[in-house]
């Protein structure tokens, strides 16, 4: 959902650049990658909105926006698996991640439990933890 919420937040200012959220889910840990590119004349801005995603979307969580996104990534899910390929689909990919052949109902049930104080508390750690960052230039 924090992902999600990011990539949101990315589309409303990254005006001139190219940027995206990606979450990768590795044996140990998840990481969540944000990465932008832009021309050398938006640089600057490229690194700032980069580097302030997260802050930003902190600030932006009022309102019912995380219950209305997370009631939108529910439906999208369930969408998915209206029909029957579409249910082998979604438990497969949820299957692979894990092995677990419930992976994608507890995914289902984890996702009615983020509200907002979740969402904050996740993005609160993650500003106090700071950034890992590279940069790599032509």
């Amino acid at each position: 959902m924090v992902a999600s919420l990011v990539a949101r937040q990315l589309r409303a200012e990254s005006s001139g650049i190219e940027a995206r959220v990606e979450l990768w889910d590795l044996p140990d840990r998840s990481v969540l990658a944000v990465v932008g590119s832009s021309w050398a004349g938006n640089a600057q801005a490229m690194r700032r909105t980069v580097s302030g995603a997260l802050a930003a979307t902190r600030g932006a969580l009022a309102g019912g926006v995380v219950e209305r996104a997370t009631a939108e990534a529910r439906r999208d899910r369930m969408m998915a698996a209206r029909t029957p390929a579409g249910l082998v689909a979604v438990v497969g990919r949820a299957m692979e991640a894990d092995g677990d052949p419930l992976s994608a109902q507890r995914n289902l049930e984890a996702l009615q439990a983020v509200d907002a104080a979740s969402v904050s508390d996740l993005l609160d750690r993650l500003l106090r933890q700071g950034p890992r960052t590279a940069q790599v230039r032509p």
